[in-house]
């Protein structure tokens, strides 16, 4: 048996209904750090916590790791007593970059990087972004994507760790 409803919502009555609605959400989604001034676990790491790209002692030999390359567009490389991480966008067009077992290549347009991500051949004109690096408490490398150092910088220590230190 159906009831026949007599109220209907005019256009105006649900444009207001509808960002009374959004400020509430929006009000709301200003207490996500509330849990943690609780003491209580947040389901989120927040940016500034970092990638954690595993225990530093992992890294034993030379090499790109592509572990965090799709979810992270990080590659963490071991190279000539450094581990750095930097970015796994080619700086032509941003296409996700492939290890070619001595250099990186771009399969979009073919350009080429070493494993420090200086250009081989372009079309790419500059070399690939260093991130941030640092070892915490327990030994794991954690990545800070939010700071970039373009080739220029990559001597800039805290754009790599040194390896047996």
């Amino acid at each position: 048996m159906s009831q026949n409803c007599d109220a209907q919502v005019n256009r105006r009555d649900f444009v207001a209904v509808a960002a009374a609605a959004a400020a509430g959400l929006g009000a709301l989604s200003g207490l996500t750090g509330l849990p943690a001034a609780l003491g209580q676990a947040t389901t989120q790491p927040s940016a500034a916590s970092g990638v954690d790209v595993g225990a530093k002692s992992d890294y034993t030999k030379d090499g790109v790791t592509t572990t965090w390359e799709k979810a992270n567009k990080v590659l963490v490389v071991r190279l000539n007593g450094r581990i750095y991480a930097m970015t796994s966008k080619c700086t032509h067009r941003g296409c996700p970059l492939d290890d070619a077992g001595d250099h990186l290549n771009c399969p979009c347009h073919n350009s080429d990087f070493t494993y420090a991500g200086a250009v081989i051949d372009g079309p790419a004109k500059r070399g690939l972004d260093h991130f941030g690096i640092t070892v915490n408490d327990a030994g794991h490398l954690i990545v800070d994507v939010t700071k970039k150092f373009p080739e220029a910088k990559w001597d800039d220590p805290a754009s790599y760790v040194t390896v047996g230190s």
